[in-house]
């Protein structure tokens, strides 16, 4: 039987996709490892698709599925890959894309673009972001919620995928963990600086998911200034520096 797969390119594609992985420095056996991951994760043909936020006005949708196309493209995906991902004809990724189609599309389709932003764009994010060092210093949860391995271990797993939902630009609304409603997290090590706050929203649009989620961010920013303040002073003490010298000022953002 004539091999089908060179002549519809996905023997192209993929020796394309690998030539991609090979220039992120991945070895063979985290290729491979990652090919196992993905073929794990991919959604069954006949699984329902959930808590997807479709926007109802039709431009809207519009919009929304040319933003997560172009997310796509900006990581390094072709048209045609994007539409061999989403489970669409090629032309239909085009015709979404043109201002001047007069294009709409229906919540079928904006699902399917949307599942493939979330996988796709997300394995692409996976190869880079488990080599980048999470600690989490701080949590917002529930009292007498107990801390052990497997607890630390789904809040790390909560935290990589609420950075994944930023970086792809796809809304979250999945608890971090069980109880925990916000994390103060540092990213690299102390000296890179870099420190994030998160407490995702609860999927209701409801006043009191947002008062919830303001008081767990509340709540981490206090925590991280006054830990800084007691480590600042701590160190001007040792250095004998005036803790009445002028502080930065405050910037505005217009």
């Amino acid at each position: 039987m004539r091999d089908l797969r060179k002549s519809d390119g996905r023997l192209h594609r993929a020796a394309r996709a690998v030539r991609r992985l090979v220039a992120l420095n991945l070895t063979k056996d985290e290729v491979v490892d990652l090919f196992e991951q993905v073929k794990a994760r991919r959604r069954p043909e006949n699984e329902e698709d959930v808590e997807v936020p479709v926007p109802h006005d039709r431009e809207e949708r519009l919009t929304e599925a040319q933003s997560l196309i172009r997310r796509l493209i900006s990581l390094g995906f072709a048209e045609c890959e994007i539409a061999a991902l989403s489970g669409l004809a090629a032309a239909t990724i085009t015709r979404t894309l043109d201002p001047h189609a007069g294009h709409s599309i229906g919540s079928g389709t904006f699902t399917k673009i949307y599942h493939a932003v979330e996988q796709a764009a997300a394995e692409r994010l996976n190869a880079l972001l488990p080599r980048l060092r999470i600690h989490v210093l701080e949590t917002c949860c529930d009292k007498g919620l107990p801390v052990n391995p497997a607890s630390s271990d789904a809040l790390e797993s909560g935290v990589r995928r609420a950075l994944h939902a930023a970086l792809l630009g796809v809304e979250t609304h999945a608890p971090l963990a069980p109880g925990v409603t916000g994390v103060l997290v540092e990213i690299g090590g102390p000296a890179d600086g870099v420190l994030v706050v998160i407490a995702p929203r609860g999927q209701s649009a409801r006043h009191e998911t947002r008062l919830q989620q303001l008081r767990a961010l509340e709540h981490e920013t206090g925590h991280l200034h006054a830990s800084f303040r007691s480590e600042r002073e701590e160190l001007e003490n040792a250095l004998g520096l005036d803790r009445d010298r002028v502080s930065p000022t405050d910037g505005r953002i217009a």
